[in-house]
């Protein structure tokens, strides 16, 4: 492998510093290579990401202006891997599949996935970004005359495609002959450019774990999950893959769309392995005294998180069976099912009492919207209530502001208030689901499916409101050529009342994007009669609490259309409280 040898250098850690137990020199290989030959080191699978590296996080703007700076010239960064030096434990393949590697991979990569990644998968086609020759620029988007695919290695591998000179091969003649000069660049730059890197030599795991969190602090920024995932590799090794093994079960028994993202999942990890809520105790660092060091072992990982699995189906069956609820497009807060999950967790049994009490706790939470003021203060104390002493009652009575389904009352007000934005849009889904309520259009598809997108529709069209807002507009600009700054307040407040009142729970609606487009800026007196005159068009109403009164579909009719229909969602969730 071509490459030069800048040189070998030693690298002192101090070992005075607050929690360091590292050792006291690193050897360290300076290396600049060429964009071929990492490209070939990650096709042969030398390169590997250890335990401790995240997924793949960067969107396509980001690979795209990582293209253009190799293009042009500009700096990326430095890469840094580590020479495990025989140390045996589960590496992943570059890419977004990241599947697990034989344990030959010759080096782990410390910093620089993003950028490797980034690379490997644009050239393997994996990210459809085109090149156009003309413009000279990297785009997504169709193809056009003037433009190639950069996936060189889709069908072939890295030395069949220098073989053809890699891009001036992809081109047509057309092109070849028109672009010569600038897909010879192009291919430049994977030929010539060179990218510096470090190896970390005849370090011990931890080290390698330390360097990772220190160096990803001042790069992309590592979640507080993601730090405390990178320390507990060093002590248990194939935590990573347990956990994303974890999150795609939530996702295909709850539609969990947060599948790369694992904060959720440890936090509810927290609460199970060490009986408190901050994430930082999980994991503690190396050196640092704590009282949670004792639990940061093999075993008790391991113990805590067949408690924690336990815990994530408890959850499934809850949300799942008694709620419907399938698409975490709207929870608003995973807050309620951390502690959900705590509380199953910590049990070798639930009864259908319990279970039951427990499902009005977390439509309670959701409604309420129970974290939305002092949050950390309110999970602490739930946490410690569905700890594995004592039963649902502590959930229900204790000193922070306990949500208990004895005392609770459903203000029909409040969803007066609430927009699309808020808790309440979950229980309206919940509802829905519940009623088995299916899209207006479509009736096939059952609100919720994930196989679908959902939108949320304004049953009477924002567009149906503009007259209202340009008189306001019109109101506020004779205010301020007045230089009334009371008027001007006043009107500022009816325009924010207007959309507050446009874009209420009571006008929300669950459509898929096809139907909500069909439906435009149709007034409800016209589509809602469409709708009810088809065969099951009242049922399919019905089931979204839709009022049938005809009267109330017209537009003058739209605070009172509102208030119906505040009353059959308000309800629905009284009889859904009470199961």
């Amino acid at each position: 492998m071509p490459h030069e040898f800048v040189g070998t250098q030693c690298i002192r850690i101090n070992p005075k510093a607050k929690g360091e137990t590292m050792l006291d020199l690193l050897l360290v290989e300076p290396q600049d290579r060429s964009v071929v030959d990492h490209v070939l080191l990650v096709e042969r699978a030398d390169y590997g990401l250890p335990e401790f590296q995240r997924t793949f996080v960067w969107d396509d703007q980001r690979v795209l202006r990582l293209w253009e700076s190799l293009r042009i010239g500009y700096p990326i960064g430095q890469l840094m891997f580590w020479e495990p030096d025989g140390v045996d434990f589960p590496m992943r393949a570059i890419g977004r599949d990241q599947h697990e590697l034989s344990r030959n991979a010759k080096f782990a990569v410390i910093d620089g996935q993003q950028r490797l990644t980034a690379i490997w998968m644009v050239l393997r086609g994996e990210i459809p970004l085109r090149y156009d020759l003309q413009r000279q620029q990297f785009y997504y988007g169709r193809p056009t005359e003037n433009s190639i695919s950069l996936d060189i290695l889709r069908e072939r591998n890295l030395a069949d495609a220098a073989a053809w000179n890699f891009f001036f091969f992809t081109a047509t003649g057309s092109q070849q002959k028109t672009f010569a000069k600038e897909l010879s660049t192009l291919n430049a730059v994977f030929t010539g450019r060179k990218i510096s890197s470090q190896t970390i030599q005849h370090a011990p795991y931890p080290v390698a774990v330390n360097i990772f969190k220190r160096l990803n602090q001042q790069g992309e920024p590592l979640s507080q999950a993601q730090i405390s995932l990178a320390g507990i590799s060093s002590k248990w090794s194939g935590v990573f893959r347990r956990t994303f093994d974890l999150l795609k079960h939530l996702n295909d028994e709850m539609g969990f769309d947060r599948i790369e993202d694992p904060d959720f999942l440890i936090l509810a990890w927290t609460a199970v392995h060490t009986g408190q809520h901050l994430i930082k105790h999980l994991a503690p660092d190396e050196g640092v005294k704590s009282k949670y060091t004792a639990l940061a072992t093999q075993e008790a990982y391991e113990q805590s998180w067949g408690k924690l699995e336990n815990g994530v189906n408890g959850l499934i069956e809850l949300m799942c069976d008694r709620l419907g609820l399938t698409n975490f497009q709207f929870v608003k807060a995973y807050y309620p099912l951390v502690v959900v999950i705590n509380y199953f967790a910590n049990r070798n049994g639930v009864s259908e009492k319990d279970k039951e009490r427990l499902t009005q706790w977390l439509l309670m939470s959701f409604i309420q919207s129970r974290y939305s003021v002092r949050a950390q203060s309110k999970l602490r104390e739930d946490v410690k209530a569905t700890g594995p002493s004592g039963g649902l009652v502590n959930l229900f009575t204790h000193r922070w502001e306990p949500l208990n389904p004895d005392v609770f009352v459903l203000d029909e007000r409040a969803l007066a208030k609430e927009s699309f934005r808020s808790a309440y849009t979950t229980l309206l889904y919940i509802l829905m689901k519940k009623k088995g309520a299916v899209d207006l259009v479509c009736p096939t598809v059952l609100v919720g499916d994930p196989s679908a997108n959902w939108h949320f529709h304004h049953l009477f069209p924002q567009e149906n409101f503009d007259g209202e807002r340009a008189e306001l507009r019109n109101k506020l600009e004779d205010a301020q050529q007045n230089g009334s700054d009371e008027d001007e307040f006043v009107v500022r407040n009816e325009m924010q009342s207007l959309e507050s009142r446009i874009n209420t729970v009571a006008n929300l609606a669950f459509l898929t994007p096809e139907s909500n487009s069909s439906v435009g800026s149709r007034l409800p007196s016209d589509y809602l009669a469409e709708i009810c005159a088809l065969p099951g068009g009242e049922d399919r109403l019905r089931a979204q609490l839709i009022p049938l009164d005809r009267e109330l579909w017209m537009h003058d009719a739209y605070p009172r259309f509102c208030e119906e229909r505040r009353r059959l969602i308000a309800q629905a969730a009284k009889d859904l409280l009470s199961l």
